[in-house]
């Protein structure tokens, strides 16, 4: 069983149903544990990391540990969020992952510009989650380096 280190919630903001049942089923062919919140939309995501609305019990839902980011989201979209979270002292290092049927070299240099962690194509898969969950916890050993 693979879990990031230490155990902690994995937000995935994805509109698309069909998506999200794609990415649980990646995650759990993928053997990885952790508790998944999912929401449809970018104010939604704002929402839920700002602890605002339904989202205001942070025992029930707590920073993540990580995102799964999609770019074309409704209301608010994918580039927007991650600007205001890298934009934010609180969640300036969870790590974010952009994840989008988009293969623009546009997308992927903007999502890096605006402080994603990386850039997954979708769909996702168990194969890509389990090389995602190594490259996340190299990136957090990297960043408690560099602060510490």
């Amino acid at each position: 069983m693979t879990s990031l280190n230490p155990p902690a919630t994995i937000l995935v903001v994805e509109d698309n149903p069909d998506d999200f049942t794609i990415f649980e089923f990646a995650l759990r062919g993928a053997q990885i544990q952790n508790p998944v919140v999912h929401v449809e939309d970018g104010a939604a995501a704002l929402d839920y990391m700002f602890a605002r609305g339904k989202y205001s019990d942070r025992a029930t839902y707590p920073i993540p540990g990580i995102l799964f980011l999609d770019i074309n989201l409704p209301k608010v979209n994918g580039i927007k969020v991650l600007e205001t979270l890298r934009g934010t002292r609180e969640f300036s290092s969870i790590p974010v992952v952009m994840v989008t049927v988009s293969d623009s070299s546009q997308d992927v240099l903007r999502s890096y510009e605006s402080g994603s962690s990386l850039f997954v194509q979708k769909p996702v898969v168990p194969e890509n989650l389990i090389a995602l969950s190594g490259a996340i916890t190299v990136l957090q050993a990297a960043s408690t380096v560099q602060e510490g």
